[in-house]
């Protein structure tokens, strides 16, 4: 089984404690409403990245509220987010958010507990308790325990009811893995994100502060569209115009990490002002509640205007050298 599989189980696992009955058996109550959280793989290294899988079982035709999640936790940083639809199936609906992290200290971590907030079709607004979920960093791979098992959401159960579920879990979980790769894909062709990746692959005649004005360009007209996207792609063009001009490691360092370094020469003025750009866009595109009212996305466009005037600004004069 593959290193993925526990988690997409553990939350099949939910959905089927929440919801299940035996053939024949007569219609149980509606599917509760239950979150748990799933951290793959549970003990890592440092350096390592893993997957925080938050997931939502509800009955048909509830939403998830779009779900932030911490912005910072002890030990880890945050590196991404996705909130894919949900996986609607007869009976019930399991929604999840992925976030993306990397661990930079070692020791005992713990996800913090946190409440989402579920909408019904009638307007009501449920909350439901997320656990806090532990993990383990350690400093080399052999410090590790021997056990193998990541920790998983389970609900109690008998053994019987176990063995009934245990063969179209592993079908949900196929079945969800390819919905999962499908829906990142599909994310993967937004017009924003595709537009500014373009002009960042445009031909080395361009200047990178050419390539990088016109990628902040294509971000800021797509945020209409696609705010959380735009502001990926900003952060995108930033980063590589930094790595380009001063050969710091924008693309592959948070912004925590580049704030750590010494500032590099040819963008030295400009250092600090990047680095509340990219702080900025790195609460944008890590938290999409923060872009839901207008206002916010016109605060957003105002960051990469900044961005935008701050590489136009660093661009050497014509005929420098």
């Amino acid at each position: 089984m593959s290193r993925a599989a526990p988690v997409l189980l553990a939350a099949l696992a939910l959905a089927g404690a929440c919801g299940r009955s035996e053939p024949g058996a007569p219609p149980q109550a509606p599917v509760a409403i239950r979150g748990g959280v799933v951290i793959e793989p549970p003990e890592l290294t440092i350096g390592q990245t893993a997957t925080v899988e938050v997931a939502v079982v509800t009955p048909p035709n509830h939403r998830l509220e779009p779900f932030e999640g911490p912005s910072a936790v002890e030990g880890l940083w945050i590196l991404g987010v996705e909130q894919p639809p949900p996986d609607r199936t007869e009976g019930r609906w399991v929604h999840r958010v992925l976030f993306r992290v990397r661990s930079r200290t070692t020791g005992d971590l713990v996800w913090p507990a946190a409440i989402a907030f579920v909408g019904t079709p009638d307007g009501e607004r449920i909350p439901v308790a997320l656990a806090e979920r532990p993990l383990r960093v350690a400093e080399i791979a052999g410090e590790h325990s021997e056990r193998t098992e990541p920790f998983t959401y389970r609900a109690a159960r008998d053994d019987a009811a176990e063995r009934s579920f245990l063969l179209p879990a592993l079908l949900g979980a196929a079945l969800t893995a390819a919905a999962l790769a499908l829906t990142a894909v599909v994310r993967r062709a937004r017009a924003a994100r595709s537009a500014a990746a373009a002009v960042l692959a445009e031909a080395p005649r361009v200047s990178p502060d050419v390539r990088a004005e016109r990628a902040l360009e294509a971000a800021i007209a797509a945020i209409e569209a696609d705010p959380v996207g735009a502001a990926g792609a900003a952060s995108a063009a930033l980063r590589a115009w930094v790595a380009e001009r001063s050969g710091a490691p924008g693309p592959a360092a948070t912004t925590e990490e580049l704030a750590a370094l010494v500032p590099p020469f040819a963008v030295s003025r400009a250092w600090p002002e990047l680095l509340t750009i990219l702080g900025r866009l790195d609460l944008a595109r890590f938290r999409a509640g923060v872009l839901a009212g207008p206002v916010a996305r016109r605060e957003l466009e105002g960051t990469v205007q900044e961005a935008r005037a701050l590489v136009a600004a660093t661009a050497p004069a014509a005929g420098a050298p």
